[in-house]
């Protein structure tokens, strides 16, 4: 055991969930994406043995971005698609050890930070309600809003179309 997971299996005490927030489209974020991808990725292995001892959970909530690339911000969406398979690798040594994670993409989120966007956002307070309500019905990915219902359902069934149709949007409508 490393001294980072020393401390975070001393600290961690009774903890039975990590919600790991991933924070929005942040120009200093989005310049370094391998910088929050090496500090997520530390954190998990850090504290994975803590909750694979518990059979805890692990909450990553990330964005639609992940599996939709928002026009003109592909760090933003690279930053997302990384974590999100930082997220499901730790998925699957939790679940090996009666573990669990589940990965929420929510679309715009309602936040203070964010400038008023005409695409429709989330309230925070809602994502909130969406991601305990999935964990006590066992879903592993949440899409927790309209937005990313929608987006989800297009990038399976016409990831092409969709990719044309968000080429041609304003960066406005995203977070």
């Amino acid at each position: 055991m490393n001294k980072l997971q020393n401390i975070s299996a001393q600290r961690a005490g009774d903890t039975q969930y990590i919600l790991s927030l991933n924070p929005p489209r942040e120009p200093a974020a989005d310049a370094r994406p391998g910088d929050s991808l090496a500090a997520f990725a530390l954190f998990a292995e850090a504290l994975a043995p803590a909750l694979e001892a518990r059979r805890g959970g692990w909450i990553s909530v990330l964005s639609a971005a992940a599996f939709a690339l928002p026009p003109r911000q592909a760090a933003f969406a690279a930053r997302m698609a990384a974590l999100d398979a930082v997220s499901r690798g730790l998925r699957a040594r939790l679940l090996a050890a009666g573990g669990h994670l589940m990965i929420a993409y929510p679309g715009p989120l309602d936040l203070p930070t964010i400038p008023a966007r005409p695409a429709p956002k989330l309230p925070v307070d809602r994502l909130g309600q969406a991601i305990v309500r999935a964990l006590d019905q066992g879903v592993e990915d949440l899409f927790p809003d309209p937005v990313s219902q929608d987006l989800r359902a297009r990038a399976l069934s016409a990831p092409k179309a969709l990719e044309r149709e968000l080429a041609q949007m304003a960066d406005d409508n995203w977070r």
